[in-house]
């Protein structure tokens, strides 16, 4: 549903403008979507493309409905998610890309665990070299 509701221009402009003031609000975010290196934050010091194999993430997502207690077939799963990655890439507002300088992670054979520890070591050694303080709000 969100991936079809993306394609309108005007939920697009009107989403765009409430991510971008969004971090102003809270001194700095994560933010996760299929836009937001290329079209929300396109100058953000660091980025990650997370990626998967296609019949992974439709396990994943038919793990997820079973947790919900709602079942799905595999092969119905895999041609959704088919259909959102191509409606996503070729749209014309905001299409899904993968911009050159963002750190591509294939997350087909990890865990969130270890995504996560990896995703963290990397954003600590960019801070230093960029010599920021990640923690200078928690000091204060």
């Amino acid at each position: 549903m969100a991936s079809k509701l993306a394609e309108s221009h005007r939920i697009r402009e009107e989403l765009i403008l409430f991510q971008r003031n969004f971090p102003k609000k809270k001194d700095g975010a994560v933010l996760d979507g299929r836009d937001i290196g290329s079209v929300i934050f396109p100058s953000a010091k660091i980025k990650f493309f997370v990626t998967a194999d296609l019949e992974v993430r439709a396990q994943r997502r038919q793990d997820d409905y079973k947790k919900m207690g709602q079942e799905y077939s595999l092969v119905d799963l895999i041609e959704k998610l088919k259909e959102r990655d191509k409606r996503d890439k070729t749209r014309e507002v905001s299409p899904l890309i993968c911009t050159p300088d963002a750190i591509v992670f294939d997350n087909s054979e990890n865990s969130f665990e270890r995504l996560n520890k990896e995703i963290i070591e990397i954003v600590e050694k960019k801070y230093k070299s960029l010599n920021l303080d990640i923690n200078k709000k928690k000091k204060s």
